[in-house]
């Protein structure tokens, strides 16, 4: 059985160490807690069917960047650096499951500020994967 495909990519933003992200301090799952200001949530956003013959799955995820109050570009850099990263992986296996292709949906979206004032931004990527 495969991960949430957001576990998986979370553990590819991990790993680019050129992004400083680390789980549970600015990278999070399905969640964007209160601190840090600058953070990161990937986020499962269900996906298209599966192929007729199930050979590969296909979801998709969505990344949303909380930038520091007053720095709207920091917060869409790093939105930017991250869809750089994750768009175009191709046959990559990531914690069991291979991920045949990722690619960005779209360019960085900005969403407004939160309560704080901090920019938010997301970003979508669609996936095709398979079990190795």
């Amino acid at each position: 059985m495969m991960n949430p495909a957001s576990e998986d990519i979370k553990d590819l933003l991990a790993a680019e160490s050129s992004l400083a992200l680390t789980f549970a301090t600015n990278l999070f799952i399905a969640k964007m807690p209160i601190d840090p200001d600058l953070c990161v949530s990937v986020n499962d956003t269900g996906g298209y069917d599966p192929e007729v013959d199930y050979v590969y799955d296909r979801p998709t995820v969505q990344i949303q960047v909380r930038g520091p109050k007053g720095d709207y570009i920091v917060g869409h850099e790093l939105a930017q650096d991250i869809g750089e990263t994750i768009h175009g992986v191709n046959n990559q296996t990531v914690n069991a499951t291979r991920y045949i292709g990722i690619w960005r949906e779209g360019d960085v979206i900005a969403l407004g500020f939160d309560d704080n004032d901090r920019p938010l931004f997301s970003i979508n990527f669609r996936i095709h994967r398979t079990d190795t």
